[in-house]
């Protein structure tokens, strides 16, 4: 609970290779009006993380609420995402962290490489 709030949930959608995200990383907010597509993201609230009910009181399961209002100050439904915690051994997390790293810097290359050959 103290991570989503501290970071307001931007935390949620961080990984090894993007760890400093803001909130607006993780969600998108717009209006569709009959002036065009207003963008909204930047007035996303993310609300008081919730443990979810049904898990044997253990918290490592929680609902996190959205919300966005319009300049109208209509209120879309909020949008609950779920999060579950899960505990993991440092050596294990640091393994998987490390191919996750190898695997987006090959995709990376292979990119740089296959854009500079079609030049």
């Amino acid at each position: 609970r103290t991570v989503i709030n501290a970071t307001s949930g931007a935390e949620l959608c961080a990984t090894s290779t993007k760890p400093n995200v803001r909130p607006a990383d993780c969600v998108r907010a717009q209006d569709r009006t009959y002036k065009g597509i207003v963008e909204l993201t930047s007035r996303v609230s993310v609300g008081e993380p919730v443990p979810k009910e049904g898990n044997g009181g253990a918290s490592l399961e929680w609902k996190v609420p959205y919300n966005v209002m319009d300049d109208a100050g209509n209120k879309a439904a909020t949008v609950w995402r779920d999060i579950i915690v899960e505990e993991v051994d440092i050596d294990d997390f640091e393994r998987r962290a490390k191919m996750d790293m190898e695997a987006n810097q090959k995709e990376e290359v292979d990119r740089a490489v296959e854009e500079a050959l079609t030049k």
